[in-house]
């Protein structure tokens, strides 16, 4: 009887021990480059439209360095063509626009960008600090202008990180007054670019929140802003439908204004 224990008990050990040796491990998870994306935007209360058809390519670090494409507003044909710079340690360093617009990013030791300085071909620079709390989200950026060879401060953007993935943004101006406030709410979905320094998205897209990609790493879904009153400002109010490929990446977008406009937006990615 112990004999016949014994002999069923190796052969459970050797089952068990062929059935571990023939797990595989799991496949690594791919990482998505957006590669094309294209804006149709109708608006419905005055009648014609745009399109924003961008192109992204990378270097050979799959880094983003040039983001191409046009502007097409009815018969008007604007073209797109920025360049972005990278320092030692991978991060955005410079940009230049084909308007001959540039900017320069600074950073702290923990990677986060903390000064941002907006140089126009034909005016005077601007620049802003950006200013993070303990748990490193942005909490505030300070805006300042050149006047007369100085700097003067004209506004500052408040964050607060609310539950359900909502934030609120409010503006400050110099005297103290607030100008106006911004709640929006994302998914917990990933974005289709990684995080790149404000300027990208605030040139780049019909509708996207001044800064979003320092101070959200997801989609935004509503957007709803007010005056200092609390009244709405037409335009700046939209709901945001999304498809996500199997990865949690927008392939498609519905944004839908208070004021009737509608845009479409198509995102194409390679994969490795």
């Amino acid at each position: 009887m112990q004999s016949k224990l014994l002999y069923l008990l190796a052969v459970l050990f050797l089952f068990s021990g062929c059935s571990e040796s023939i797990e595989e491990d799991p496949a690594p998870e791919k990482t998505y480059y957006l590669q094309r994306k294209l804006s149709e935007i109708s608006f419905l209360n005055t009648g014609g439209g745009m399109i924003i058809d961008l192109t992204y390519s990378y270097n050979e670090l799959d880094q983003l360095t040039r983001i191409s494409g046009v502007l097409l507003r009815d018969t008007v044909e604007q073209a797109v063509n920025t360049v972005l710079d990278y320092d030692g340690k991978g991060r955005v360093n410079y940009v230049q626009n084909n308007r001959g617009t540039t900017w320069t990013n600074t950073y702290n030791d923990k990677n986060q960008l903390i000064k941002l300085v907006r140089a126009y071909k034909d005016s005077e620079p601007g620049s802003q600090l950006l200013i993070y709390n303990e748990d490193n989200q942005l909490v505030e950026v300070k805006t300042y202008r050149q006047q007369n060879g100085a700097e003067v401060y004209s506004a500052s953007r408040h964050y607060t990180y609310m539950d359900g993935n909502q934030i609120s943004i409010k503006t400050i101006l110099a005297s103290g007054e607030e100008s106006r406030s911004h709640t929006i709410a994302t998914d917990d979905k990933k974005r289709p670019l990684p995080v790149l320094p404000i300027q990208i998205a605030a040139d780049f897209s019909y509708a996207e929140v001044f800064g979003e990609g320092i101070f959200t790493r997801n989609n935004v879904v509503s957007s709803a802003i007010r005056d200092a009153a609390g009244n709405r400002i037409t335009g700046g109010d939209y709901d945001a439908h999304y498809t996500y490929n199997e990865a949690g990446y927008p392939l498609t977008c519905v944004k839908l204004f208070d004021h009737g406009s509608m845009e479409k937006i198509t995102y194409v990615y390679t994969s490795k």
